[in-house]
This record gives C-alpha cells, structure tokens and sequence, in this order.
C-alpha cells in the first residue's frame, strides 16, 4: 500500500519528496485547480476532455511513464473542472435576482443548514447562520429559488438548525471592511458558495415555519458541540472558556481582540487552531483512556482512530483538523497492522480529500500555512537536528536535550511559514523561535488538561473543579509569557506590502539552499 512501508525499508526525506505518486497527483490537482480560478473553460468541454485522457491513460497503460504522465494531466484537468463547477451557478440561484431588490427589503423562506451563533454586539444581540433559500418573494408572488446565503439577524431569536424560517431583510453582497493583510472578507464568504447577506433588522418578523428539518446527525453534533461549550462556559472565566474553546473546539469568535492580537504579534496564533499537536494529544488521552478496558491492544487503537473521527467532526471538518486527523489515523493504523506510515502519502492524501471536497481550500491561508507546517518540519527538522547533535554532543541532560529540540522545530516551522506570514499579514515575527519553545509545552498541559475536564465534568460534575483550577492557571501562564514575549526588542516588526513573485523568490531561496546543504552532508 502507498500508505505504508516496511519498517526495515526507511527513506530519507528527499528520496521520499520526490517518489511519491500520490505528491505527484495532488500537485496537478491544485496547479488544475489554480488554472481554474483565472482561466474559464467550458465545463461539457473539460468532462469530455478528462474521458477522453482516461481513456487514452488505459490505452497506453503498458508504457508507464507516458501513462502516468496523462494521468496526471487528466487530474490537472480534473482540478480545473472542478473548480469552474464550484463557481457555476444554477439558473434559479438567488444572486441573478439580488440586483432586483438593492432599493427595500426582500422576504425570504429558507431551511437553516448551519450552526446559529449568537453575539453581543453594538445593537444588542447578533444571530447569524447560513440559510438555504428556498424561495423568494416578489411582487406577483413566491418564485422557488436555490443558492445560500449568510442571515445577520439583530436580535435574539428561538431559531435551531434544521428550522425552515421566513424573514424580510436587506439582501447585499459582503461588505469589504478594513482589510487586514490580505485577507477579503467577500473571498471568505464566496469560497464556501455564499455570495450574499441577508440583514435582518432588529424589530423585523421572523417567523419558523417548521422544525427539525435538517439531518438529525448533524442536530445531535451541533448539540454535543454546544454542550461542550458550556461545560468551558460554567467553569471558566469569559476569556478562559473563550482560549479553551478555540483550542479544543475550534470555535474562534470568543476570543478577545486585544489576547487575539498578542497571539499574531509572537507568531503563536497557531495555537488557537486545532492542528496536529491537538489531535496527537488528544488520541493520547482517547488511547489511555481505553488503556483501562480489558480490551486487547488492536482494538484501544481502533477505537482510538473511532473516537478521532468522531473528534474531528465535533469541531467542524477544518482544513487543520482533517489534515492532522487523517495523518494520526493513518499512523494509528500503521501501528495496528504493524507497518510504517509513509509520511509523504498521508499528507498527500489528506490534501487530496480535502481539494476534492472543496477545491477553494488551496486559496484558504489556514490550508496554506497548515501544509507549509508540517512540510517544513518533514524537510528542515532532521538536517537542524544533525547539527544540534553536534554542537551539544557531550550534553546529556535531559531538559537540555528536549529544548534543543523544541528548538529545532521551531527554526524549522517560522522559516517555512515566514513568506506567506510575511505575504498575507506584511509581518514578520522572530520572536516566535523563542516563543514556541515555551508555548507548545504549554498547550500539551492545556489541551490534556481541558480534555480531562469535558471528560471528567460529564461523569462526575463535582470533579471538574480541580481541572479548572488547573486550567486557569496555566492558561493565565500562557498568556502571561505571550504577553511578555510581545515586548520584546525585535519581537515583531511591520513591513511593506509584497508581491507573489518575492514569496516565490523565498521559497525559491530556502528550497536550493536545502538541497545544497543535504548534498554536502550526504558528501
């Protein structure tokens, strides 16, 4: 299989960079996917040209090279088809009519497909969700319509998942606000096929015309979400439960602007996302958990790749979460049936699940920074290491040797991300070498400790307080050292705006500058 080797046949990381097949296939996927954003082609031409590569690829499969060779422009074609299908509209879809209703507000009846979030805003409470339209009313009457749309309703209301509701609202697209870096909110919205807002006023009916329409796996894991919410809510601190949820559950919004903001200043905003640190952890703690039933071992890791998945639905399918989770999965598996996990092919794979599913993700610098990661760590981390050895080759102490370390991967990580931190946010942030060191430790103890406390709170509620106290100490730490780390001399600096063509130019640079450096050691 791809996915895994023999233990006794290990390649070095370059080796394994270049014979991967399963590389090969998601690069043409997103460069198909990239060409699809910038070139329109006619969507009956590109199927017919994709069965007609398919069929040629069969043809000339004895050849394997030029077989592999058109397989991979048939996936290159198949990138860029399915990115035109992601931007093709459907005749009856609500945006062809929007520009009919810029003058008043327009009623609306549709089934809500989404989480509903509530916040306090400047006008009371804000609820947002994104609605399925279903019809639209005009003045000769209601016309069936599809498309989604994002609803802003201020006020508090009863609605659900799963409700279908009828409103009147002002439809608009996104507005763009300030930018921040590079970031478009009106991009944001469209790559996740939301192309406008309904905003509802605050004394505006609204009316639920039915309930519990919706899939009723996706209601119960809305719920369990919410429940999860609340046991952070009723132990913690606003701003405690606000961290915690980010970091376990992914949710975001609760976080205030000023922790945010010292977070982005030390390079350590990565720690409010869930990425492979959280997921490692936390199917260590599924694993010892399970430890403790008289099950034998093949069975604790099947259960413990169960409850991953399970995890990674929870806190909604991310880019991060679904990379992380697929590559713990696949070397939990490895460990089941005794095999190495190939690195390179879980990476891809994952890549390629997630491109498949929406080819917009190769645009999300979430997606982006999270692969740059992880790659950079493959590639950069053994070569640091080598030298660390020898510089503190006679240093046997134990802290020394896991700081180094800490160390090395953190070198690793900000001189992989450092171009497009630098591309999308005009900043750089040194600190963050010395930030990690200390940070990532941190959250191990954060993320160990506020699983324990979910787990521990739905059994024995009374149980949870010992946990809390924890938490809020070594959350209170955390914050403190990132605060700290902030004021710095040279924590972080500002820089001009920069084109692709320098970002490329980096990578580029550090790119040749690590095959050279793995030449002359292998010399």
């Amino acid at each position: 299989m791809l996915m895994f080797q023999d233990v006794k046949s290990r390649t070095d990381s370059d080796k394994v960079i270049v014979r991967n097949p399963l590389l090969g296939v998601v690069v043409s996927l997103a460069l198909g996917i990239i060409a699809g954003e910038y070139c329109h082609f006619q969507l009956d031409v590109l199927f017919f040209l994709i069965c007609f590569l398919l069929i040629v690829t069969l043809i000339t499969k004895k050849e394997s090279f030029v077989s592999g060779l058109i397989l991979l422009v048939t996936v290159f074609c198949l990138g860029w088809f399915l990115c035109q299908a992601q931007k093709e509209l459907q005749g009856d879809h609500v945006y062809h009519v929007a520009k009919y209703y810029r003058d008043g507000p327009v009623e609306v009846k549709g089934l809500v497909i989404s989480n509903v979030t509530r916040k306090d805003s400047l006008q009371g409470v804000k609820t947002s969700f994104v609605l399925d339209v279903q019809a639209i009313k005009s003045p000769w009457g209601w016309h069936k319509k599809t498309g989604q749309i994002l609803v802003d309703i201020f006020g508090a209301t009863n609605i659900n998942y799963g409700d279908i509701v009828k409103f009147s609202g002002k439809l608009h697209k996104p507005y763009e606000f300030a930018k921040t870096g590079r970031f478009s909110y009106r991009e944001y919205l469209n790559r996740q096929s939301i192309k406008l807002i309904l905003s509802v006023k605050k004394n505006a009916p609204v009316e639920i015309l039915k309930r519990n329409q919706g899939s009723r796996f996706k209601a119960n894991v809305f719920r369990l979400r919410e429940y999860l919410k609340k046991k952070f809510t009723d132990n913690l601190t606003e701003n405690e439960s606000g961290l915690m949820c980010a970091i376990l559950l992914g949710d975001r919004s609760n976080i205030p602007v000023h922790i945010r903001e010292l977070f982005v200043k030390t390079g350590t905003a990565h720690i409010l996302a869930i990425s492979g640190l959280h997921v490692g952890i936390v199917a260590g703690c599924f694993f010892m958990f399970f430890r403790i039933l008289p099950i034998n071992r093949r069975c604790k890791l099947v259960a413990t790749v169960i409850m991953l998945i399970a995890y990674m639905i929870v806190v909604e399918a991310r880019p991060s979460v679904v990379r992380a989770t697929v590559m713990t999965v696949t070397i939990l598996i490895g460990i089941a049936i005794e095999r190495e996990s190939d690195f390179i092919s879980m990476l891809s794979l994952s890549a390629l699940m997630l491109l498949t599913v929406n080819p917009y993700n190769i645009f999300d610098v979430g997606f982006q920074l999270s692969y740059i990661c992880v790659v950079a760590i493959f590639w950069f981390y053994p070569l640091f290491e080598r030298s660390a050895k020898m510089i503190f080759a006679d240093n046997r102490i134990f802290i020394v040797q896991v700081v180094v370390k800490l160390f090395c991967v953190s070198l690793a990580v900000w001189i992989g991300v450092a171009g497009a931190i630098a591309y999308y946010f005009q900043m750089v942030t040194p600190v963050t070498i010395v930030a990690n060191i200390l940070i990532v430790p941190l959250l191990s103890v954060v993320v160990a400790l506020g699983f324990g406390m979910l787990l521990i709170s739905s059994f024995v509620p009374s149980g949870a307080v010992f946990f809390a106290q924890c938490l809020k100490l070594v959350l209170n730490i955390k914050v403190g050292l990132i605060f700290l780390f902030s004021k710095m001399p040279g924590a972080y600096f500002y820089i001009e705006r920069i084109s692709l063509v320098h970002v490329a130019l980096y990578y580029i640079f550090i790119v040749l500058l690590r095959i050279g450096i793995g030449f002359r050691i292998k010399k």
